[in-house]
């Protein structure tokens, strides 16, 4: 009864953490951790098995099989970045306030944070440190990050807060195999920066940070065991760097038997974790199965009898005619006959005195045979364009297609007009352009007369 009701219970979840942010574990590894008690460093180190190897040889260069930290994207680090560009803006309103000379105490959490496992040299380093730090400034004439921070302040603050630590094959274990090498080669060396004061990494940052150091402890004694482990010719090809390809894989050292002096609680415990990475062996090898198996198509149907219906049938379908509607129903127009239209033709053009049909009556049946269109008088603007038109921009339209008109006289000293004239004239047109409208016009009038011109000084322009 007590493991049915363990089993019914629901399991608590586990709160969130960094290491999702940072980069997960292998699953079996976390399993592991959380039934069987972590044993100490050494011993883990040799009862790793040598596929799980921390160390990795590429390219004739020595390297870790750890994920990066980036701890470029921590809220802790954007919050202080923003804290350090609101102190750079206070700086800048003092006198003499920039370039700092050196950075202050406060600000060294956020350098360490930026710094922490970063593999690079000290002057990459400090590049990279002053283009966080330095805020950018748009419109500015000088972008430097010197006009902000002194040359040296990131350089003198690293002395101060961080070391960069040898995690590859140590120069004493090469000594021990050639005396005459006076310092680690880079392609044995695996270098991280680190804080020399855990204290100044957030609370959240530090129990990670622990963690990753003890491995890379490890792994610098892995190094040494494979190091040793060497032939001659293939230590003396990796140090003078000529070696490009080699396992980086030792092989694990013989343990003294202790199954006999561990416990029945060892034995089930290891019983345990080798059930649940064979059952998470079996979850993956049917996840990978499923995810490589072709898929099933479904049968093609059968193919479908030849269709015997007319073009005109297969490309318009029967609809149904509505009640308010009325099917277009084509008249075709009165055409001349062509026969009857060469018969005409040869009758006029013979010298026979033959009784000849009306040209005119002709000319009307042959006007009647034609299509009959539809004009419109107008259309409207909004209708056409599809855009709603203001009164403003209708009156332009009309104006526009109102018509010009030129008035001048030779004899007459006032100027011309040529302007709008939407009055009509009736009895003046083309055959009688002379004609006089006297119902509004006093054609008497000499409006020369009466015109003079105005005296109106000018602007002088120089």
């Amino acid at each position: 009864m007590a493991e049915s009701s363990s089993e019914l219970t629901p399991k608590k979840r586990r709160p969130a953490s960094l290491m999702k942010f940072f980069g997960k574990k292998h699953t079996d590894e976390s399993i592991c951790e959380q039934q069987i008690p972590q044993p100490d460093a050494p011993s883990a180190a040799l009862k790793r098995a040598p596929d799980s190897s921390l160390i990795s040889f590429r390219n004739g260069r020595l390297g870790l099989t750890e994920k990066k930290l980036g701890l470029e994207r921590h809220p802790a680090v954007v919050a202080a970045v923003f804290g350090f560009h609101q102190f750079i803006a206070q700086c800048k309103q003092e006198p003499n306030g920039l370039p700092l000379l050196h950075i202050p105490r406060e600000h060294w959490p956020l350098v360490v944070m930026l710094v922490q496992e970063r593999d690079s040299t000290v002057a990459a380093l400090v590049r990279a440190v002053e283009q966080q730090l330095c805020p950018v400034l748009f419109g500015e004439k000088s972008t430097s990050n010197a006009n902000i921070i002194a040359s040296g302040a990131v350089e003198e603050a690293l002395a101060q807060i961080a070391d960069c630590v040898n995690y590859g094959v140590s120069l004493v274990d090469i000594q021990t195999h050639a005396a005459d090498v006076d310092e680690v080669p880079h392609n044995l060396a695996i270098q991280r920066w680190e804080a020399r004061d855990l204290q100044l990494l957030p609370h959240d940052v530090l129990e990670i940070v622990g963690k990753r150091r003890r491995l890379r402890e490890d792994a610098r004694n892995e190094c040494a065991l494979w190091f040793a482990a060497l032939d001659n010719e293939s230590r003396g090809q990796l140090l003078a760097g000529t070696l490009k390809k080699l396992k980086a894989k030792i092989a694990a050292p013989q343990q003294p038997d202790t199954a006999r002096d561990s416990g029945p609680s060892d034995t089930a415990k290891d019983a345990q974790s080798a059930a649940l990475r064979k059952k998470h062996t079996l979850r993956g090898q049917r996840s990978l199965q499923n995810f490589f198996a072709t898929e099933k198509h479904a049968p093609s149907p059968l193919p479908h009898p030849a269709d015997t219906r007319s073009y005109f049938a297969a490309t318009f379908l029967p609809f149904n005619v509505r009640n308010d509607t009325e099917l277009y129903v084509r008249r075709r127009p009165r055409t001349f006959d062509a026969e009857r239209v060469a018969s005409l033709v040869g009758r006029l053009s013979s010298d026979t005195n033959e009784e000849l049909p009306n040209v005119n009556d002709l000319l009307r049946e042959f006007m009647a045979s034609a299509v009959p269109t539809r004009s419109a008088k107008s259309v409207t603007p909004m209708a056409c364009d599809g855009v709603d038109v203001d009164a403003a921009e209708l009156q332009l339209m009309r104006l526009r297609r109102m018509p010009m008109k030129l008035l001048q006289f030779h004899g007459n000293r006032r100027p011309a007009y040529f302007g709008t004239c939407s009055r009509r004239v009736r009895g003046i047109g083309a055959r009688r352009p002379f004609a006089r409208d006297t119902t509004e016009l006093d054609y008497d009038v000499d409006s020369d007369v009466e015109w003079e011109v105005e005296d109106v000084e000018g602007e002088e322009l120089h």
